[in-house]
């Protein structure tokens, strides 16, 4: 490989790391067993003053956003008023703090929308849990859709929860620049959701691509001269 070859390989390079430089967050509604987190908020709908959490509170509506980068939405949709979802501590097999939907097993949804907020920027769900109430084993249904064309990139129907062993753990990996939507019905109720990992990936600005570019020619053009220049010496 010519040494501009290898320019290009490397600012190529730089730029590609760059771009897969993700921010990774994780969604976890507790602060251990002995701390209650003030994560909830004072009125149904999330949009209230911030709270302590205790066993049915609201989450608030900002918990989770990053501002300029992520924004976060919890809504229980069959509720009979705008609601957000509700936070529980315990028995929820092996979780503490999860979030879950009003209603009843046979007639609860629950859902949570990612949005990326930088244009360009790659939002992936890489991975969250699942437990059942109390200490138990129950179905439901999840889907995870693109938020604007509603494509469904991953879906599940079967049952969450091992006793009081372990939650159920998913890895769907799904990625999307628009956003995502998850929700889990039927059960929603007595199925909570905790540990939700997020990256969000950022594009390299075009100005700094540009510029990466611009310089890249001016090393090459000098580097050509001094090689016909030791040629023709």
């Amino acid at each position: 490989m010519s040494t501009s070859s290898r320019w290009f390989a490397a600012v190529v390079g730089l730029y590609a790391s760059q771009a897969a430089m993700a921010i990774d967050t994780t969604l976890t509604f507790d602060l251990g067993t002995t701390q209650v987190p003030v994560i909830c908020s004072l009125t149904r709908d999330g949009q209230g003053g911030a709270t302590g959490c205790s066993n049915g509170s609201p989450i608030l509506q900002s918990y989770g956003d990053i501002p300029g980068v992520l924004d976060v939405q919890y809504q229980a949709p069959r509720a009979t008023s705008p609601t957000s979802l509700n936070w529980w501590d315990g028995s929820y097999n092996n979780l503490y703090g999860v979030l879950w939907a009003p209603n009843s097993d046979a007639d609860s949804q629950a859902r949570i929308t990612f949005i990326p907020l930088a244009a360009g920027s790659l939002l992936t769900l890489n991975s969250f849990d699942l437990g059942a109430w109390p200490q138990t084993s129950r179905g439901t249904t999840v889907v995870i859709t693109e938020v604007g064309t509603g494509n469904t990139l991953f879906s599940y129907t079967g049952s969450v929860g091992n006793s009081n062993v372990s939650a159920t753990s998913f890895a769907p990996a799904v990625s999307s620049r628009l956003g995502l939507q998850l929700t889990w019905q039927d059960s929603a109720y007595n199925n909570g959701i905790d540990n939700i990992h997020l990256s969000i990936t950022p594009v390299p600005e075009a100005g700094s691509v540009a510029m990466a570019l611009a310089g890249l020619g001016v090393t090459s053009l000098a580097w050509m001269r001094r090689r016909r220049a030791g040629a023709s010496g």
